[in-house]
């Protein structure tokens, strides 16, 4: 046999030797400590870094196995998943890209840890999950005489309601995303006596100094990253000007002044699917320019309020998608802001809308937050979906004070309705597991006692968007509710119902 003559490159061998080895070592080491770590433990450490921790008993096993586990292992590096589990994955447009190469939860194409601990994982997972989930609620069967029922008709197949909203006495407004989006102006009586094309999926407008400022969040109404959505001005003459584009599918804008300027200044929420923000604009030479304060997907909502008495207005937002949180952004001054979580949830809760209110009348400003979206995969009854309200102990720090149970719960309104000198709740659910609770009244009997009840001719809609005010001016709070029919077959054509108006009867 030749022997091999390595003296020439004996210290190269051996430099090149030495991190083989190590690397070697290292990986079985690894593996070792692998092993031995429990599902729990597995558990913790895989998915904490994302988001709160889920609890196995929060999803039934069958969700467990179809749906989550095929979607947490996608994006655990272990791609080979069934295509029927990860079509939500899909994007369109450049959205397929942008979330690919830019989102920290598709960061990992390859597994980090190994094949043996995934399985031990999901086990682990599968063991705990139950078979179904625990029954909350029992149906509703009270009705209330509160409110009376309008159906308010409109010229279209089916509906498509994507925004509803109140003016003034008289003078409400809807969005519909039929005829690539429209903006429609209602009277007194309920008909439709204008309607402009504004732009599609139109899902949030608001009169502010004197100029209406529309949302589109661009031309999916699902979760995409493609950033087609915008920002427009909008008068009654019909005119429609673009006044910030290329935004990632944005479903909320506040208005206010952060940086003290006394500027119309917008902060937007950007929902996004795998790379959303909460995003600031603010004039600089006649155009609005953008600053991301958090950038995360699932930007659901925010309101800009002095949260902390020191005279500069702050900021506090409601984000989803996989880390639901409540945070407080703190205004520095110039353009600096200290980012406080005070809420996060699971990501199986499906955060939907929050608002701050006076709950306890202490002077200090509570939570209001709604979960049920149960769209991601096969809805399923879920008992910690509803209305909660987090009271603030007077440093803004929340702790939970109500839970209201409500399957699907999509939004809430706390107002004193009955005018008996407490909150009452008027909540819309756009996944109910009852048809008759689409849309819920929660009278306020004392001691935290919410009646549930439901209201006659209100059965039938799929109601996405509800606004209060006292719109025939009779010195009570009125309601409307839009419905958007996502599935287009939920119930017949004769019986759609886009908008419905509630009149509240309370003062004749």
């Amino acid at each position: 046999m030749r022997k091999l003559n390595l003296k020439p490159f004996g210290h190269l061998f051996l430099f090149l030797y030495l991190p083989m080895v190590l690397v070697s070592c290292a990986e079985k080491e690894k593996k070792q400590e692998e092993t031995v770590l429990s599902g729990k433990q597995l558990l913790d450490i895989q998915c904490a870094s994302c988001h709160l921790t889920p609890k196995p008993e929060t999803l039934d096993k069958t969700t467990w196995k179809l749906h989550v586990l095929p979607r947490m292992g996608y994006m655990m590096g272990f791609r080979n998943q069934p295509k029927a589990a990860i079509g939500a994955f899909n994007d369109e447009g450049e959205g397929e890209r942008i979330g690919e190469e830019t989102s920290l939860y598709l960061a990992t194409k390859t597994p980090s840890f190994s094949q043996e601990n995934w399985q031990k994982l999901q086990e682990y997972i599968l063991n705990l999950a139950p078979e179904k989930l625990p029954v909350g609620e029992s149906k509703i069967e009270a009705y209330t005489k509160l409110f009376e029922a309008q159906k308010v008709e409109m010229p279209f197949p089916r509906p498509s309601t994507t925004f509803t909203g109140f003016i003034s006495p008289g003078h409400l407004i809807s969005g519909d995303s039929n005829n690539d989006g429209i903006i429609m102006h209602y009277d007194a009586n309920l008909n439709v006596r204008k309607q402009d094309s504004v732009g599609i999926n139109l899902v949030h407008a608001k009169k502010y100094d004197g100029k209406y400022w529309l949302t589109h969040m661009g031309t999916s109404f699902a979760a995409t990253d493609n950033p087609n959505g915008f920002i427009s001005q909008y008068s009654e003459n019909g005119g429609v000007e673009k006044v910030v584009e290329n935004l990632t599918r944005p479903v909320h804008t506040a208005f206010g002044d952060l940086s003290g300027n006394g500027e119309t200044e917008l902060l937007v929420s950007e929902f996004g699917k795998w790379t959303g923000r909460l995003s600031w604009y603010k004039k600089e030479n006649g155009k609005y320019v953008g600053k991301d304060l958090i950038s995360l997907p699932g930007a659901i909502r925010s309101e800009i309020v002095d949260m902390n008495g020191d005279g500069l207005n702050d900021v506090i937002a409601l984000f989803g998608q996989g880390d639901e949180a409540v945070y407080i952004l703190y205004n520095q001054g110039n353009g600096k802001f200290n980012i406080d979580k005070v809420l996060q949830f699971p990501p199986t809760y499906g955060s939907t809308y929050f608002k701050m209110i006076d709950y306890n009348k202490d002077g200090f400003l509570d939570i209001l937050y709604t979960a049920g979206d149960n769209g991601d995969y096969t809805p399923i009854a879920k008992p910690y979906h509803g209305i909660r309200v987090f009271t603030n102990d007077g440093q803004n720090r929340f702790k939970e004070k109500l839970f209201l149970p409500l399957y699907g719960a999509f939004r809430a309104i706390a107002e004193d309705f009955d005018q008996d000198g407490d909150l009452d709740f008027a909540a819309i659910s756009y996944f109910p597991k009852y048809n008759k609770e689409f849309f819920v009244f929660r009278e306020n009997l004392g001691n935290n006692w919410f009646m549930p009840k439901i209201v006659k001719d209100v059965n039938i809609g799929r109601w996405m968007t509800m606004d209060s005010f006292d719109y025939d001016d009779d010195g009570d709070l009125d309601l409307v509710l839009g419905s958007y029919d996502w599935e287009q077959n939920s119930v017949s054509k004769e019986d759609i119902v886009p908008l419905v108006y509630l009149r509240n009867t309370l003062i004749e």
